[in-house]
């Protein structure tokens, strides 16, 4: 009796002893940030769901999600997911659960002018007529910029003039007169079209 009593003892020892392998699997990564791209003081939603060997989602009172981020001076994330942009550059932000981690690289874009486009590119007016053109902007990562302002101007007002709004007046016919949009930030980025006068 005593003999089978110890190995009682040494059985439930051993049982005891073994870790329970975790049931995280894998991690998936799905965010709500803007695809026209993040700039500082942008909000938005980063999720990281646990799944388990089937696919399946782990309920988060078993595997709760970590949340960091590897640059804090460009973006924070919350104990929830929630990501806060706050100045241009890059960082990752990482999730953790179960054993398992999985990252998300965010670039904050400074809003820095790129390219300016003015549409339509070569319009025809009529003297005394008008049309209208538009000027867009990239950023330098390539993002529509944000709150940008126009100086537009034209090379011959003789031929065609422009105001502050971008909307053209045919003074006198010409095969080509070039009307131009500088972005008002100091970054010299500048966009032209070529009017034809009738």
């Amino acid at each position: 009796m005593r003999r089978i009593a110890w190995l009682g003892l040494l059985l439930s020892i051993g049982c005891t002893s073994a870790e329970a392998p975790s049931i995280v699997a894998s991690l998936t990564v799905s965010t709500n940030a803007p695809s026209s791209g993040v700039f500082p003081g942008d909000q938005f939603q980063l999720s990281i769901t646990p799944l388990d060997a089937n696919g399946d989602p782990v309920p988060s009172a078993l595997a709760p999600v970590t949340y960091a981020s590897s640059n804090t001076s460009v973006a924070t994330i919350s104990s929830s997911g929630v990501v806060n942009a706050l100045a241009a550059g890059s960082t990752k932000l990482n999730g953790s659960a179960g054993g398992s981690s999985a990252s998300f690289t965010l670039t904050v874009d400074g809003n820095i002018s790129g390219t300016l486009a003015v549409t339509p590119t070569a319009p025809t007016v009529s003297v005394a007529s008008q049309v209208q053109l538009t000027a867009s902007v990239l950023t330098t990562l390539g993002n529509p910029a944000r709150n940008k302002t126009f100086l537009w101007s034209t090379a011959d007002a003789t031929k065609a003039t422009v105001d502050a709004n971008g909307n053209v007046t045919g003074v006198a016919a010409t095969n080509s007169v070039a009307i131009c949009a500088t972005v008002n930030d100091g970054s010299s980025v500048k966009g032209c079209a070529a009017v034809k006068v009738q």
